[in-house]
């Protein structure tokens, strides 16, 4: 009796252990992985492989890297690097400054059959255009969608500026169109470099798509967007266009509170002096004054060259002294423009020649030519011929700058 009494007890407190560990609990986690069916799997750790992990060390640690190195040399000429593998080895020969390497890995993927993408480019391009190989940069990038592997923002920045580099703009200009087929949102760099392409290919039109383009999709506008637009505006004589990009910009700094930069202001006057309105160059240096912002060298040159060109040579003179107070110091083209505001100033002209000389400023054709212009103006031949014979050894024909 006492036996059949143990053995029922122990039936029963096992059934009740049962019903605890499997009919509750999987009532419970019926309902749970009805909720979160995935969170197993998000929460599940990517293990890294042996090279990847081999390449990490050697991130973290410089002084393994030639050890890094030799294991993944002797993997590539074992021909045993899988598609995982060879993006640690990629990067492994990126810290090595080897990008020929990389070309090699990716090669031997390509050729056992493996599939390739981004992940093993990208390393690739960026190691190739360190080390200045950047016709191999293009090359590998047009050969990206041929192997099966699709390129990114970063593929085609790297791709856009190698062609900068190269001066290959029309090339260049293709990229950026086929950027925007894939629907991917460019970046400013690449925008504004797709704006020298258009500017060298005298694409004008092709400009106003481009900055219409970075309204649409919001891409921010920088320094060099605003003087890259506004140059291409000022090579292509369309003042109006300009007029109107530099009143957004204007109406956008207002909104902003932020401060047009003195390169904008700079490239805005280089637009009305190249259309003869002297008076809007003048207002614009003195509205850059008023911004806050610095006027540089360049600012100053334009306007002292729009007041001489107006007549207004005692002006320019006094604007390059306040030049002289403000910048640290002066390059050939504001004392360029300073001489040409000297007429027949043949005393002020030697003067300022001498203080190029003894400050080391380089002069060029331009500057000796308005010595010698400035001693002609006041018939002073003998002081003219010394001034060329000074010139003669140091000028250099067809080249004014």
């Amino acid at each position: 009796q006492r036996l059949v009494i143990s053995l029922s007890t122990r039936i029963w407190q096992t059934s009740t252990s049962l019903n605890r560990a499997f009919l509750k609990p999987r009532s419970i986690r019926w309902v749970s992985d009805g909720v979160n069916a995935r969170q197993p799997q998000q929460q599940q750790q990517r293990i890294p492989s042996f090279v990847e992990a081999t390449a990490a060390q050697a991130r973290a640690d410089p002084l393994s890297l030639p050890k890094a190195r030799e294991i993944v040399e002797d993997l590539l000429k074992a021909n045993s690097l899988n598609s995982r593998d060879a993006v640690g080895a990629i990067n492994i020969f990126k810290m090595c400054n080897e990008p020929m390497k990389c070309i090699s890995v990716i090669n031997s993927l390509v050729s056992k059959g493996f599939r390739v993408n981004k992940f093993h480019y990208n390393p690739t391009l960026y190691s190739l255009s360190e080390n200045k190989l950047f016709y191999e940069v293009i090359d590998l990038f047009v050969g990206m969608p041929h192997n099966g592997a699709q390129p990114d923002i970063a593929s085609y920045t790297t791709a856009i500026l190698a062609c900068e580099r190269t001066s290959q703009p029309r090339m260049g200009l293709d990229f950026f169109l086929r950027l925007q087929e894939t629907g991917l949102t460019p970046t400013t760099l690449i925008c504004n470099s797709a704006l020298k392409f258009s500017r060298e290919l005298q694409l004008w039109d092709q400009s106003h798509a481009i900055l219409a383009e970075m309204r649409r999709l919001r891409v921010p506008q920088d320094d060099s967007t605003c003087t890259l637009y506004l140059s291409t505006m000022d090579q292509a004589g369309l003042v109006d266009q300009a007029e109107a990009y530099w009143a957004e910009l204007k109406r956008t700094s207002a909104t902003s509170g932020a401060t047009l930069s003195s390169k904008a202001y700079n490239a805005m006057m280089s637009v009305y002096a190249h259309a003869s309105s002297w008076g809007r160059v003048t207002a614009l240096l003195d509205e850059l004054k008023a911004s806050g912002a610095q006027p540089d060298e360049i600012s100053y040159g334009v306007a002292i060259f729009a007041l001489v060109r107006s007549g207004q040579k005692l002006r320019a003179l006094q604007l390059f002294e306040e030049a002289r107070r403000a910048l640290p110091s002066l390059g050939p083209g504001l004392y360029n423009a300073a001489l040409s505001a000297c007429g027949g100033d043949a005393d002020r002209a030697e003067k300022l020649l001498a203080e190029m000389e003894a400050r080391g400023v380089p002069r060029t054709t331009v500057t000796y030519s308005a010595v010698l212009e400035a001693c002609l103006a006041s018939n002073q031949t003998e002081r003219a011929l010394r001034v060329l014979e000074k010139a003669l050894p140091t000028m250099r024909p067809f080249k004014d700058r």
